[in-house]
């Protein structure tokens, strides 16, 4: 079978100041009033039908900010989730939005959730327990979870209370590295405490933590993105990857849809000096790097193929 990727980072706003957020403070994307629909999606994959042969989709919508809270949000969901799986990287804070609570009464099984766990920011707003009752409520529902932190200093004293919860809900906590800016690792003292300790907890998966580095040195590889995946960059730019000097562009979103059966092509040969986003690399677009979402995320081929 024959899988798709359609990577949207759709410009969103967000509630939280983290400490270690790799969007510059000046970037003003979340500002964008641009809105889309589920439709745009659905017409844009027909396109892509017309020029590879593919039997499903994914849709891994890692919104700049917080998806939930833009306004088109929900009806996007309820169109993509009908025939295919769609999964947000969100941190499903409660801020007055009912969207995540509205998705349990669709179809359940299409969706997934990459729930970047803001635990201080949650503790500082005073949406945390909102928010661990929401995950319950999906959970229950049959929505998937994966639940990330990165492991900035400021959770080294919280990731006990962190795990507590995650342990609460059956959930195993994906520990991320920081990394500063747009790419490079922090490469801080204090990871090496952080493995010891938690290496071996029952609920710490480290598969993110250790392949991460592997995602940044795909430059040379064949690159085949544009046939396995587009991304519709914070531009609204549909083009082949984020790479520094690597991407092919292809017009805009939605505009440029239906320019699309004569324009899609790979990049060939992988120029970029470090893939900012290692998700679509996850995809295996780049054949350096075969390595795959089941290599990280918890029964990720049991929701594929449900």
């Amino acid at each position: 079978m024959r899988d798709f990727l359609v990577m949207s980072e759709i410009p969103a706003p967000c509630q939280f100041a983290c400490k270690y957020c790799y969007i510059p403070p000046s970037f003003d994307r979340r500002k964008d009033p641009k809105r889309i629909c589920g439709q745009d999606y659905l017409n844009l994959i027909e396109k892509i039908k017309a020029v590879v042969k593919v039997d499903r989709f994914l849709f891994w919508m890692c919104a700049i900010g917080e998806p939930f809270m833009r306004p088109d949000f929900k009806e996007i969901m309820t169109a993509l989730s009908a025939d295919h799986k769609v999964c947000p990287v969100t941190n499903l804070a409660y801020f007055g939005n009912d969207t995540p609570e509205y998705l349990t009464t669709i179809n359940t099984k299409n969706i997934g959730m990459y729930w970047s766990v803001h635990w201080a920011e949650m503790k500082k707003h005073k949406v945390l327990a909102k928010t661990i009752e929401r995950v319950s409520i999906m959970i229950e529902s049959g929505i998937k979870i994966w639940p990330t932190i990165v492991a900035h200093p400021c959770y080294f004293n919280l990731l006990d209370d962190v795990l507590e919860a995650m342990k609460q809900l059956g959930l195993k906590l994906l520990l991320c590295r920081y990394r500063i800016g747009q790419s490079d690792l922090a490469q801080l003292e204090e990871e090496k405490q952080i493995e010891d300790k938690y290496r071996s907890h029952p609920n710490v998966d480290m598969s993110i933590w250790d392949i991460t580095p592997e995602a940044w040195k795909v430059a040379g590889g064949v690159c085949e993105s544009g046939h396995k995946a587009l991304v519709i960059d914070a531009w609204w730019r549909m083009a082949t990857c984020h790479g520094d000097g690597n991407p092919n562009f292809f017009g805009s979103f939605p505009e440029d849809i239906n320019k699309l059966p004569s324009r899609i092509r790979t990049p060939g040969i992988c120029k970029s000096s470090k893939c900012p986003c290692k998700h679509l690399e996850f995809w295996g677009v780049n054949r350096k790097f075969p390595r795959s979402f089941a290599d990280i995320l918890y029964k990720w081929e049991e929701f594929m193929s449900s």
